[in-house]
């Protein structure tokens, strides 16, 4: 369907018509399912992973500073550098707020 409505030449593009009658229109389609949502997960774990890993490469930085100063007599402070590293209360996790508004749309209604 696609690669025949994107065709320059008005002649040998799909009509109106054609395209009706198509079966992705009419809803005969196969149901093939699109990686699409994989891909963005995976993108987005492989975004997380390299975030963390540059985390742990700080804080091990840190903690060589921090083991080259306590041979100075110094007290060892270890600072988190980003959000990632804290945690928040429950009731303000966006992961929480979605996984009960998405029980509370599935809860069947009962009169």
């Amino acid at each position: 369907l696609r690669t025949g409505l994107l065709v320059r030449d008005a002649k040998q593009r799909l009509s109106a018509a054609q395209v009706l009658q198509h079966p992705w229109v009419q809803g005969c389609a196969p149901e093939n399912t699109l990686p699409t949502p994989l891909v963005l997960q995976r993108n987005s774990c492989a975004k997380d992973l390299t975030s963390f890993a540059a985390e742990a490469i700080a804080m091990n930085r840190q903690l060589a500073q921090c083991e080259e100063d306590a041979g100075q007599d110094q007290p060892v402070v270890i600072r988190a550098t980003s959000r990632c590293l804290q945690l928040s209360p429950p009731s303000q996790s966006k992961l929480a707020q979605r996984r009960q508004r998405a029980s509370l749309s599935a809860t069947p209604c009962r009169p």
